[in-house]
């Protein structure tokens, strides 16, 4: 397929996905059953941080979309309140749900995209956490004491803006498949790296509905600024630990993550301790 027939039909799937006007065949729309790999999924590669590096694994891009399609069924309204007022710190309920839900329009907007120009993919991994240890930045797996422990900052994701107009934003979840199975007799452990993995999803989704480009200024007090300060972890954290707390949206949002296929094997595994 071309790459001109490839964008014309990114672009129509776009368009679709805001009209809401999809016409299902069982539970997929036609949108979703036309879509080609090449833009469904991003393209197979390493997922760097500093100066790690691990094998990505594409999220299929459909499937998140229909995932988050159906969190903001349901809370789509409480979402763009708390961005706006939690991250962005309007007072008024009225500012908080629109400028919140500017975020959310230019999210929804890159995720209908995918892999194309202006659109957004994802990655996700299973060798361990990019970590910060005396300024460095390190693969790290488990802390070997308490003391190490404490001076580690581990990264749970991240995004990168597209490097231009052409190359869609990146999000990467980072994760430690065999470190979650080996603590798996824990109590709840497998709803942990449930509870983990959604929450930094809709963490880097917030930073998608960026709308600051390469080589913008970012003024102080803007929404740019208010989205990547520092501090701002504590406050993204208040807005997704009130987000998909309905258990079964948070099992659509992490089969989408992990595959279909994949999703419940993974917890029966971390549950089994194999």
């Amino acid at each position: 397929m071309n790459d001109k027939l490839i964008k014309l039909l990114s672009s129509f799937m776009g368009n679709a996905k805001q009209s809401s006007t999809r016409t299902s065949i069982g539970e997929q729309s036609i949108s979703d059953l036309m879509t080609p790999d090449s833009i469904r999924y991003a393209s197979p590669e390493n997922v760097r941080a500093g100066r790690t590096s691990q094998p990505g694994i594409p999220i299929d891009m459909v499937e998140l979309n229909r995932a988050i399609d159906q969190l903001l069924s349901s809370e789509g309204g409480e979402f763009a309140k708390s961005i706006g007022g939690d991250i962005l710190k309007y007072r008024y309920g009225f500012n908080q749900k629109r400028e919140g839900q500017s975020i959310l329009d230019e999210m929804l907007e890159k995720l209908g995209k995918m892999n194309a120009p202006g659109g957004l993919v994802a990655h996700r991994t299973e060798m361990g956490f990019p970590s910060y240890f005396n300024g460095k930045m390190n693969l790290i797996k488990e802390p070997k004491s308490k003391e190490l422990s404490a001076n580690i900052s581990r990264r749970l994701g991240h995004f990168i803006p597209g490097s231009s107009e052409e190359v869609p934003d990146t999000i990467a979840l980072f994760g430690d498949k065999f470190g979650d199975r080996k603590y798996s007799g824990l109590p709840g452990a497998s709803e942990r790296a449930k509870d983990r993995m959604v929450s930094t999803l809709l963490h880097e989704l917030i930073h998608g509905g960026d709308t600051t480009k390469k080589g913008d200024e970012i003024r102080q007090g803007s929404k740019a600024h208010q989205l990547s300060r520092l501090g701002h972890l504590e406050d993204f954290e208040k807005v997704t630990e009130k987000i998909a707390q309905d258990p079964s949206i948070k099992d659509i949002l992490f089969n989408a993550i992990m595959g279909k296929s994949y999703g419940k094997s993974f917890l029966q595994s971390i549950t089994k301790g194999k």
